[in-house]
């Protein structure tokens, strides 16, 4: 992971001649959830029971390189709230995360003066900053309980693939970017698990529209 920030880091100083950067905010939609990896079968639909996409916000601040006509590099710091959301029915219950977030990644495609249109690659890291459970029977009142990662068997980080695509729009006093982004977790995320039972992976996908200046 060292070595992935050091290439990013190394391409960004050596496109210090291309137009840029631009800097901005970035809000996003982001839909998630934990997706069973190993484990018996009976175990996996357990885990997979009544299993629902999380809904959350995320915002950050978005960084944009172009380097030429068909490379950007754009890194971000962003805060976001993803969750593991369970509705039987009856009631639903969420094991909601606050996570801080670094994708690093590339947007690959072809612009002109006004537009790019992008496909995007690259890795990301998170770390979990809080974590609350939150439950709601149908006919009763919601109930918030804060947790704490000492009493937790979950690993506080994260990190995986980033891809997806999207299109901007570059006018006088700034560029408006609109994209489809889709992460793929590679750390499992208990620190220990049963003999037979699955360890999960974050999954989470969403849309962003970010408004960036030249700096």
């Amino acid at each position: 992971m060292r070595s992935l920030f050091a290439i990013f880091f190394a391409l960004f100083l050596c496109s210090a001649h291309a137009e840029g950067p631009y800097v901005g905010f970035k809000l996003q939609g982001t839909f998630s959830t934990l997706k069973p990896s190993g484990g018996d079968a009976a175990a996996t639909d357990a885990f997979n029971a009544n299993k629902k996409l999380y809904l959350g916000p995320e915002a950050g601040i978005t960084i944009l390189k172009r380097i030429n006509n068909y490379i950007a590099f754009a890194p971000e710091v962003n805060f976001s709230m993803k969750g593991l959301k369970y509705n039987d029915g009856a009631s639903y219950r969420i094991r909601r995360y606050m996570q801080a977030e670094v994708p690093m990644v590339f947007k690959v495609g072809y612009g002109r003066e006004h537009f790019f249109i992008y496909a995007t690659g690259g890795g990301y890291a998170t770390v979990d900053i809080g974590v609350k459970d939150i439950e709601k029977p149908v006919d009763g009142k919601k109930q918030t309980t804060r947790l704490y990662f000492a009493n937790l068997p979950n690993k506080r980080f994260d990190a995986g693939i980033a891809t997806g695509g999207g299109a901007m729009y570059i006018g006088k006093h700034g560029m408006i970017d609109l994209a489809f982004n889709y992460h793929i977790g590679m750390i499992k995320q208990y620190k220990t698990v049963e003999s037979g039972q699955p360890n999960p992976k974050w999954k989470s996908f969403g849309v962003s529209l970010a408004y960036m200046w030249k700096s």
